[in-house]
């Protein structure tokens, strides 16, 4: 855990622009559709920080910040991969969720953060992990 929550400023000046404005998009529709706790660690490899959004002991997706770029990282269970798979994604979307390995305890998909198509992609995804709370 974070002794000190990185401000708004430090995650545009690490992320960017682009990708700050699309991680705003994820964290508002989070904020609009779900009550979550938010936990900020620091990340791993070449993470800076990282955001979970977890209910109930249960993580719904993880924000990541690294230098110059910021992803959403879900992972689906067995159950979920099979409703994740009947979903119509975009190129970027697909591909990501393609290239995705497969743990003991699920699919780790990253969506990298580069816009409107991705942004749908995780709308259609989140609520087949978790129902809308909100």
């Amino acid at each position: 855990m974070l002794n000190r929550i990185p401000d708004e400023n430090e995650l545009r000046t690490l992320i960017g622009d682009a990708f700050y404005t699309e991680a705003q998009k994820v964290r508002v529709f989070l904020n609009e559709h779900y009550e979550l706790e938010t936990i900020w660690d620091k990340g791993w490899k070449d993470i800076t920080y990282q955001c979970r959004y977890r209910r109930g002991g249960k993580t719904l997706c993880t924000l990541l910040y690294k230098p110059g770029e910021a992803a959403c990282m879900i992972i689906f269970g067995a159950g979920e991969r099979e409703k994740a798979e009947a979903v119509s994604l975009s190129p970027e979307g697909q591909a990501a969720y393609d290239a995705a390995t497969t743990f003991h305890d699920g699919k780790w998909v990253w969506f990298s953060l580069t816009g409107e198509a991705v942004l749908q992609d995780i709308q259609m995804l989140l609520p087949l992990k978790r129902r809308k709370t909100k």
